[in-house]
């Protein structure tokens, strides 16, 4: 455990999320303020994750990175993981992710049906697979909220909320970054930042990680909220409903207490 602790900073700052929450959004929400401030190139799908890191257990490329990764910048360093929460994380400070549940196990379920070897079920059967539908997401959402006292500092990023006021949202990251940007700048970043900005990167420079994944599929599919409303039977949004209900935890949390 101490190895994997040794390969961060005491000065990173954590982007935290289940996967298809928003965290790619963020991570560029991040990068863009760092290319207003250094006077970086373009940030794309392909030179994002060199430059803000991944940590993953069992993935010796992403922490070989974190190791050996210099650090030039005198902003913290951002570290994107979908790990649930261990003790390595403690002490740091953390971005955390959250996105409608709903939306989110759609949005997974097209990622997963996107790779060349895809997902074989349906909707009904990835919700309710143990380790990529809702329990999971349960499972990973309880383990960060029980330990964030743990954290030295957590900013909560709703998606649902960055949608609406994204401005709020990169002026809290400047807070942590202890950085400071002007009004015009800011609007700049969320420009580059966007959904639509986003798909235009992927058309024109491709993803990383293009091997895994059929031609036709895209990363950026669909950013937008309530997309659970057109795409959800009755008996999904119940069985949702239901299991997130049994979370007392979550329930609370996703009502706003949290």
């Amino acid at each position: 455990m101490d190895d994997l602790r040794n390969l961060f900073k005491p000065t990173d700052i954590l982007a935290v999320s289940f996967p298809k929450s928003g965290n790619t959004w963020v991570r560029m929400m991040y990068a863009n303020i760092m290319r207003e401030l250094y006077n970086l190139e373009e940030i794309t799908f392909r030179n994002l994750n060199p430059l803000l890191p991944e940590f993953a257990v069992g993935h010796r490329e992403s922490q070989e990175q974190l190791r050996t990764q210099p650090w030039p910048y005198t902003v913290p360093r951002l570290v994107k993981t979908h790990e649930p929460y261990t003790e390595v994380f403690d002490h740091l400070r953390c971005i955390y992710i959250v996105r409608n549940p709903k939306d989110v196990m759609i949005s997974y379920y097209y990622y997963e049906k996107g790779k060349k070897k895809p997902y074989s079920g349906d909707l009904t059967d990835f919700i309710r697979d143990p380790r990529l539908g809702i329990a999971a997401w349960i499972r990973h959402t309880e383990t960060w909220l029980m330990n964030r006292n743990r954290l030295s500092r957590v900013e909560i990023f709703r998606y649902e909320d960055m949608r609406e006021s994204p401005v709020r949202h990169v002026k809290t990251m400047l807070d942590l970054m202890g950085a400071r940007l002007s009004d015009g700048q800011i609007g700049l970043v969320i420009e580059r930042s966007s959904f639509e900005n986003a798909r235009r990167l992927e058309e024109k420079y491709g993803r990383q990680r293009q091997a895994e994944f059929q031609e036709s599929f895209r990363f950026t599919r669909d950013g937008s909220v309530n997309q659970w409303m057109r795409e959800m039977t009755d008996e999904q949004i119940r069985y949702i409903d239901e299991m997130v209900a049994a979370s007392p935890l979550i329930s609370e949390f996703l009502a706003g207490a949290g």
